[in-house]
């Protein structure tokens, strides 16, 4: 069996020196020398006897067989962390921040429900919220920079496991004055789907909505140039009657709270819902968290408004 000497600091200089582009920038991010960490890449290729970088004018240049060493490196790296985090969650797995992430039109209504769950039932559970799309969530579970998302199923990913939490219908939005305004219910059938408003590509509520539809007349009577990147924006596109929207259930709890030139009915149809799950990686340290966080969810998101999942 051949062993090659080279250390977690080694593969770290390395995979500095490859992102950066440049042995300067990559020994101030080091906090060495710019002549150490040279002499250092040079003693490493002498070690594996290959030449990893090619030493240009203006910086350097990651040769081939350099970045198939460097793909291996960053997977080292990778499990040299999940090694230290599984240390830690030994010791105490409440010693690192909950990583958690969520999907902008989830985000909003769910986060400041999960704070107050996390404070009534799960002290001493240090959580850390982001906001994203969900196929930049699903990167950031298998890149390891979040332990988690709340996202909407399905997730068909390797690598990533999923616990179902709960399923929330999604209504119709209409502006005050629109034939639907005073309807109790609407059928699937009578939905207006040539005045429906999206949001912006990226959102998978606008994956959703196309697909439940099944229809090309879907916003057909919306101006193309109408375009919304958030909730809000497309409630005030509807009040101000550009229009009509669908809406998942937590959002019209917020809503309807408030006073709002909108109308929001509910959609007599057994299809028209998302559910809602936990995905972690598989294998995650931090997955053992996981569970006192569904539970805490069960006992403080509003059961009048969502249907819980049994696990």
């Amino acid at each position: 069996m051949t062993y090659i000497l080279v250390n977690q600091r080694d593969l770290e200089y390395l995979t500095t020196i490859d992102e950066l582009g440049s042995f300067v920038g990559a020994a101030l991010q080091c906090n060495v020398t710019q002549p150490a960490l040279s002499n250092q890449v040079r003693r490493i290729e002498e070690r594996l006897g290959l030449v990893l970088f090619e030493r240009l004018q203006n910086g350097v240049k990651i040769t081939q067989a350099g970045q198939k060493v460097l793909d291996s490196a960053r997977d080292v790296l990778c499990q040299m962390r999940d090694m230290a985090d599984v240390v830690r969650a030994c010791q105490d797995p409440l010693t690192i921040p909950v990583k958690l992430g969520f999907f902008p039109t989830l985000a909003p209504y769910a986060v400041p429900l999960l704070c107050t769950a996390l404070r009534e039932s799960c002290d001493g559970i240090n959580m850390v919220f982001s906001e994203a799309f969900s196929e930049q969530l699903i990167e950031q579970i298998l890149n390891k920079d979040i332990d988690a998302a709340m996202l909407a199923l399905p997730v068909n990913v390797e690598g990533i496991d999923t616990v179902p939490l709960f399923v929330e219908d999604l209504y119709l939005v209409t502006p005050k004055d629109h034939p639907l305004a005073n309807s109790a219910s609407v059928s699937e059938d009578d939905l207006p789907l040539s005045e429906l408003i999206l949001l912006d590509k990226g959102h998978c509520l606008r994956d959703q909505a196309l697909s439940l539809c099944q229809d090309s007349a879907v916003g057909a009577d919306i101006p193309a140039d109408l375009r919304a990147t958030s909730m809000e924006t497309v409630v005030q596109y509807v009040a101000h009657g550009f229009g009509c929207t669908l809406m998942p259930a937590l959002a019209v709890q917020r809503y309807t709270n408030h006073e709002t030139d909108c109308r929001f009915i509910k959609i007599d149809s057994d299809r028209f819902n998302r559910t809602i799950a936990f995905a972690h990686r598989t294998g995650c340290p931090r997955s053992s968290l996981i569970p006192p966080i569904v539970d805490a969810v069960k006992q403080t998101f509003p059961k009048d408004v969502i249907s819980f999942i049994a696990t």
